[in-house]
């Protein structure tokens, strides 16, 4: 049952996610990505201090919160400050794919920073120079034609990545310490201040239909809150690596919506390119998984 559980929970935040990112897009018509971030990340923070409200849990800046809560800087901040920027210029299913390489920069990152051993180098190597690959087949359309544009967008999103990828890494050691609801409270705060004193200067705000606002707030909910707040829960009953292994499925919903509700399409080349950085996605978790499931049998031997 705990298994169910945690692999239910962690279906819901990657659904989140992907219907996150469509309503994301869709908005971006309307607004500026300035006001868009500011207005989400408004929803989402209003939601989390009411849930801890309604646990009686308090957030307190402390010298102890205060370097977790200060990660928010990277994630929500500029992990998805710059990517609704670069969103602004590209397609929400080719975006989903590249947001999908998180993982790898996880794994770059964390050897890099965190001095973590690789297991079979070799093979790790050739999935990151497949996906670095899949990259380079979605965006040569565009680098073809010299659309620059669009060569800022996919730069955009996979920075965004990348500050998304050192998130997760430098929070790594903090999750198991603070309940995920004080948390992530603290870092969308930090995030919401930061965004205020950055963004706001330079926005300009239009005014919405009561349609397009709803979308705009619900958009920021499922996000920034209730996404993390699932995946967390479902870090409680599953292993790292399964509940990895079920953002995949981000991608997967995101490019089925943007095809059916967004009426977006990609050349071949970029589906090839598709394909590529999802298989290489897909194999590392696989592998990540059997290297735990050799550890743990030899651990009871």
């Amino acid at each position: 049952m705990p298994l169910l559980t945690g692999v239910f929970f962690a279906f819901l935040a990657a659904l989140c996610w992907a219907c996150a990112l469509l309503m994301s897009k869709s908005s971006l018509a309307q607004i500026h990505s300035n006001q868009l971030f500011l207005m989400q990340l408004s929803a989402a923070l209003s939601v989390a201090w009411i849930a801890c409200w309604v646990k009686k849990e308090k957030v307190r800046w402390t010298k102890e919160t205060r370097v977790p809560f200060c990660l928010g800087l990277f994630e929500p901040f500029l992990a998805y400050g710059i990517s609704l920027y670069g969103l602004m210029f590209i397609s929400a299913g080719i975006a989903s794919v590249l947001i999908s390489t998180e993982s790898m920069m996880i794994l770059a990152l964390s050897v890099l920073l965190l001095k973590q051993s690789m297991n079979k180098p070799l093979w790790i190597s050739g999935l990151m120079l497949i996906t670095l690959v899949g990259v380079i087949a979605i965006s040569w359309p565009d680098l073809h034609q010299g659309r620059q544009s669009q060569l800022l967008g996919y730069s955009l999103i996979l920075l965004g990545v990348f500050f998304a990828a050192l998130y997760v890494v430098l929070s790594s050691k903090y999750v198991c310490k603070y309940s995920p609801s004080i948390l992530l409270t603290g870092q969308l705060t930090v995030a919401w201040v930061a965004t205020v004193i950055c963004f706001v200067p330079m926005a300009t705000f239009v005014s919405l239909s009561i349609q397009e606002l709803t979308i705009v707030l619900v958009s920021g909910v499922l996000q920034y809150y209730l996404a993390f707040y699932f995946y967390l829960f479902a870090l409680k009953h599953i292993k790292v690596y399964l509940a990895g292994a079920m953002l995949n499925l981000i991608p997967v919903f995101a490019m089925l919506g943007a095809f059916t509700l967004l009426n977006e399409s990609m050349e071949m080349i970029q589906v090839i390119g598709c394909g590529m950085i999802l298989i290489a996605v897909a194999s590392l978790h696989y592998l990540t998984e059997r290297e735990e499931s050799q550890e743990e049998s030899l651990a009871k031997h």
